[in-house]
């Protein structure tokens, strides 16, 4: 039988989510790194880029 820690709570979520949950950890984490090492400034297409999502390149 696994021993749990009493301070640790476990939640279910189906498996789809857990998966969403842990690809944006995953970029988030590399888009840490990246800000971190980088000399410059991090560009919004940069950012767009890892985070996964496409940028309006509309002027406003």
């Amino acid at each position: 039988m696994e021993e749990r820690n009493n301070n640790e709570e476990t939640v279910k979520i189906p498996v789809s989510e857990y998966k969403k949950f842990l690809k944006a950890q995953t970029r988030l984490e590399f888009l840490k790194d990246y800000t971190s090492r980088s000399n410059y400034s991090v560009s919004r297409e940069d950012i767009a880029a890892i985070i996964g999502f496409e940028l309006d390149t509309e002027e406003e």
